[in-house]
């Protein structure tokens, strides 16, 4: 996210199966979040993703590709997609070799 310090990228996100909305979006080089209790709440001027939890959490897990998932018969989208691709090509996959905790050498 480096090459972001300057743009500000925003999404909605509703979780039809779980009946939660939140907002996203990244101000400077941060991802932030707010929950939402109704969707009518939700930034107007931000697309919205609406997806199952299941089918979000394969997304951001990397078990599907977020084309796929715009694409899909389970998704629907409200406002630009190409905008919501370009928020979650933001972000890169983890190292999964980082080491969370490190110990002192002996």
């Amino acid at each position: 996210m480096e090459n972001l310090k300057n743009e500000n990228q925003c999404i909605n996100l509703v979780l039809s199966d779980t009946q939660e909305n939140f907002s996203l979006w990244v101000e400077n080089s941060i991802m932030q979040f707010k929950r939402h209790d109704d969707s009518k709440d939700l930034a107007s001027d931000c697309p919205t993703l609406t997806v199952t939890k299941p089918l979000y959490l394969k997304m951001i897990t990397g078990q599907i590709k977020g084309v796929k998932v715009l694409l899909s018969n389970e998704s629907k989208v409200k406002g630009n997609p190409l905008e919501i691709g370009k928020f979650f090509a933001m972000f890169k996959r983890p190292d999964s070799t980082f080491p969370i905790v490190t110990r002192p050498n002996d």
